[in-house]
């Protein structure tokens, strides 16, 4: 069976929406984007370019949609999280970054850099989840 991009990320689309995920058409961007180790303008260029995806594709996007089905949080069934200027794993047991995270760890920089000008600082993140703070 030959599936192309767009009948996949629309079929992605509909389960995410129909289990009340809000943003569904981003997150089904995301999903592919996600599995098949592309960006996701790739994923909306090869959707628009009529592109296939291999049966093997197919089945590793619906396995993750069905995770995302589940509720389970985007990164985790990704496997990372994006966090300033980085991505971050996570899974199971790992908190997600949040957006306020990303707040703190700047100001923490930021006033950490002020008070020791002109000094190399070294700091560990221990047992705080994914390593983000």
């Amino acid at each position: 069976m030959i599936l192309h991009v767009e009948a996949q990320r629309n079929l992605v689309r509909e389960q995410l929406k129909a289990r009340g995920v809000a943003s569904a058409h981003v997150e089904a961007d995301l999903l592919l984007a996600g599995v098949l180790g592309i960006s996701r303008g790739e994923v909306q260029m090869r959707s628009l370019l009529g592109r296939e995806v291999t049966e093997q594709e197919a089945l590793d996007v619906a396995s993750a949609t069905a995770r995302r089905a589940r509720r389970e949080p985007l990164q985790h069934v990704l496997g990372v999280a994006p966090f300033l200027d980085m991505e971050l794993a996570v899974g199971p047991g790992v908190f997600v970054p949040r957006p306020e995270t990303e707040s703190l760890v700047t100001a923490a920089v930021e006033l950490i850099g002020s008070a020791v000008a002109g000094r190399q600082l070294a700091g560990v993140d221990v047992g705080s989840g994914s390593g983000a703070v």
